[in-house]
């Protein structure tokens, strides 16, 4: 009933809305910039915020009648798949091209990252066992038998990480690691969520682990002394894999000119602060530092293939999983 009631009010609100965005991140998180973009236009802009699936299920039903302008969403598996199945269309600002790096944009335009995060290395700061631990590979060391956290394999996080593993080694190199990762899994894992991991390394249950950048980030925020640190990945090999919110102009809206406006002031410096504020992502922004503390981890290298190859890969990730036995 919940659900039914917050859809008519939406349908309600659209009809007087001149920007519709898609979204799977919080209506808090982006309703200042909503309303900074119509403080500066006039251009009101409507915000319908649900979970992945169900915004998935959504535009499928919806087809050529949705009132989708604008999709944004939380990491580049559901990027791929709203591509793969025709749900955008190019964005004609020039921003995009001039401000975030190639292999976080589509190469045709249909989507751009928003804001980025890397996957990548925690260990516990005070035991400082992984502390030497510079490479993905390294965590199928034996001497991590039983203590590295990992949350389960059908996180879209996870997928797009073997992917980078998968188009950077080969298939059977990406599935002979993960394979000795799980074979040094802690009892407890695989666990829920990032937030998990990040604990069990805290409390010594595990040393070492893989989240994302951000949930470190908000651990450290609430607590500075919380006993975990964090190594970026492949440093003078290849680079951290990087992972993100990105955004595209919806296939079937009739203003695109005005989605790709809303695009380009998305990638401002004071729009690319706020969200990396607002949630302890990198901005996408090239040359733009973040101002939390973050900032304090300094600069680092990054895999620079294309998040469009990459979802190449996606299937074949899923594929690894259930054959190495990642649950």
């Amino acid at each position: 009933m919940k659900l039914i009631f917050l859809i008519l009010i939406f349908f309600g609100a659209v009809a007087q809305a001149d920007l519709n965005i898609y979204t799977d991140r919080s209506v808090e998180i982006l309703q200042p910039l909503a309303s900074e973009f119509e403080a500066n236009t006039g251009v009101k802009i409507n915000i319908l915020s649900q979970d992945y699936p169900d915004l998935l299920d959504r535009l499928e039903a919806e087809g050529e009648n949705t009132l989708a302008d604008l999709i944004l969403v939380k990491d580049m598996v559901y990027l791929n798949e709203l591509t793969d199945r025709e749900m955008f269309q190019a964005y004609t600002g020039q921003v995009p091209e001039a401000s975030v790096d190639a292999p976080m944009r589509h190469p045709e335009n249909l989507w751009t990252a928003v804001t980025l995060r890397p996957r990548t290395i925690v260990y516990n700061s005070v035991n400082k066992i992984a502390a030497d631990v510079k490479n993905y590979t390294q965590l199928a060391d034996e001497r991590f038998k039983g203590k590295l956290c990992l949350r389960t394999s059908n996180s879209s996080y996870n997928v797009a990480l073997v992917s980078s593993l998968i188009e950077n080694m080969g298939y059977e190199s990406a599935k002979n690691l993960v394979a000795g990762w799980v074979e040094n899994l802690n009892p407890i894992a695989p666990t829920r969520n990032d937030r998990e991991v990040l604990d069990a390394i805290a409390d010594g249950t595990c040393d070492v682990g893989v989240v994302n950048s951000y949930y470190l980030t908000g651990k450290l925020i609430n607590d500075p002394s919380f006993p975990v640190a964090i190594t970026f990945a492949q440093q003078g090999s290849g680079g951290v894999h990087m992972n993100g919110i990105g955004i595209g102009v919806g296939a079937y809206s009739q203003n695109v000119e005005g989605a790709s406006a809303f695009i380009d002031f998305i990638l401002s410096d004071k729009s690319q602060l706020h969200l990396s504020n607002s949630h302890g992502d990198y901005p996408a922004k090239k040359d733009l530092l973040p101002e939390t503390l973050i900032k304090d981890w300094g600069l680092f290298e990054t895999d620079q293939v294309n998040w469009s190859v990459l979802g190449l890969q996606h299937e074949n990730a899923k594929r690894l999983f259930e054959e190495v036995g990642y649950l």
